[in-house]
Parts: C-alpha cells; structure tokens; sequence
C-alpha cells in the first residue's frame, strides 16, 4: 500500500475495468484473484510460447529459485524441478 501513490496521476487517463482484458495482440492483463480480488497477471504470447508475471513474485528469486541464495527456495526448485516459484507476499 502507498499512502497517496497516485497523487498526480490525471483521472482521465485511467481505464477502470473488470476481469480480464487485452491490450494489444499477444498481451493482455488476465483476472487472477486470490492474495486480492482485484489481482492482474500480465500475460504475453511471444515467439516461443506464452510468459506470465504477477505480483505474487515478490522476488528475482521467484524467477530464478535455482539461483537463490535462500536455502529454502534453492532446495524446494530443486526437489521438485520447479522452474518459477510464486509465493504470498515474502520471500521468506
């Protein structure tokens, strides 16, 4: 939460919406509830598939968990071959 985040943003450029929505050809923002309701992922079909980011990766080690300097995480990809590891709302 940011106390005033979008102060000096004009109202007039914000596009209010419900559930998903596309933005251009291959992106779009899909409505992925849970830690919110109103939770986004933004996904983009690109040559060699389709990528997906949300803001359940709180961490560069939720993109790379086999590179993680937390023992945890680095062991967990390990043990179950999980190439992206998305959690709650800490690294820890």
């Amino acid at each position: 939460y940011c106390p005033n985040g979008i102060d000096g943003v004009d109202p007039a450029k914000v596009i209010k919406f419900t559930g998903s929505i596309q933005l251009g050809e291959g992106l779009a923002l899909v409505h992925t509830p849970g830690h919110t309701e109103g939770n986004h992922s933004l996904v983009a079909r690109v040559p060699d598939g389709i990528r997906v980011t949300s803001e359940n990766g709180v961490g560069a080690d939720a993109y790379a968990p086999m590179n993680s300097k937390v023992n945890a995480i680095r062991d967990y990809a390990k043990s179950t071959g999980m190439e992206v590891i998305l959690n709650g709302n800490t690294l820890e």
